[in-house]
């Protein structure tokens, strides 16, 4: 079993998902410019191996300086709305991003390589986009 979840952090500040139109406008005018956190906190657990582990994935973001037309626009979409942090990196938002360090795929909200190690670990391998058991991991 895997399980997910992303936050976006500014400072002190934690943004999740935004509510309405006026919280993600609002998150979009403090990431504006400046520099964020993405975290995300993966667990995988597999009973019949007895495994369980939770990791975090750390990913900075810098947004370039946004116009007010740019973030009316995009709360129009429907993209901010199932997003931390009130974007999506990959749809339109992608545009609004400077520079990143670390996994992009974090950002989407899955870090893949940090889950495919996980899954190795539990005794599972990553082929191809599917998972499979390892069969020598299970052997004495």
């Amino acid at each position: 079993m895997i399980g997910a979840d992303t936050i976006v952090v500014l400072g002190s500040l934690r943004l999740g998902k935004p509510a309405s139109k006026e919280v993600a406008r609002a998150m979009l005018g403090m990431l504006s410019g400046k520099k964020h956190d993405v975290l995300t906190g993966v667990a995988v657990i597999s009973l019949a191996r007895s495994f369980r582990e939770i990791e975090v994935e750390k990913t900075a973001v810098w947004f370039k300086k946004l116009t007010p037309a740019q973030m009316d626009e995009y709360v129009e979409t429907p993209e901010p709305y199932d997003k931390a942090g009130g974007y999506g990196i990959q749809g339109s938002a992608a545009s609004f991003i400077e520079k990143i360090e670390g996994d992009r795929t974090n950002v989407i909200g899955l870090p893949l390589v940090k889950c495919a190690r996980l899954l190795e670990k539990a005794g599972l391998i990553f082929i191809s986009g599917c998972f499979q058991p390892d069969l020598t991991a299970q052997a004495d």
